[in-house]
């Protein structure tokens, strides 16, 4: 964690993986954090993180920039290097299961891509 300055106050900045996701992939990580929710329902410290995560996932701010030509709004949403691993086992999971059900896979797809491909960036403090 490191501190910046600018002019008299000081904030916190954190290195944390940036996700870029739309609404479909948004959901599709929500749809996962579910299901892995109902598979650790013994594990009271999980199942917090789970339900912390699936909150952030939802109140994920709009990216700052705006598409002006009507292609789907993004969110951008910062997870620590816990989260991002939960995270990316339980759509993985979700993914799994949907090939063994032998239904379509395109939205954890998707998502899990996000996932795999995210970059440490500066978040803002929490």
């Amino acid at each position: 964690m490191e501190v910046k300055t600018r002019g008299m106050e000081a904030f916190m900045m954190a290195k944390e993986k940036l996700i870029a996701i739309t609404e479909g992939e948004k959901r599709g990580i929500l749809i996962a954090l579910e299901e892995e929710q109902k598979r650790s329902s013994g594990n009271r410290e999980r199942l917090n993180l789970i339900a912390n995560l699936a909150r952030r996932t939802q109140e994920a701010p709009r990216h700052r920039f705006l598409w002006p030509w009507g292609k789907a709004p993004l969110y951008d949403l910062y997870l620590d290097s816990e989260e991002w691993a939960m995270a990316k086992h339980s759509v993985n999971e979700l993914r799994n299961q949907r090939i063994a059900d032998g239904r379509g896979t395109g939205s954890t797809d998707d998502s899990l891509y996000k996932l795999m491909t995210a970059k440490y960036r500066n978040a803002p403090e929490r």
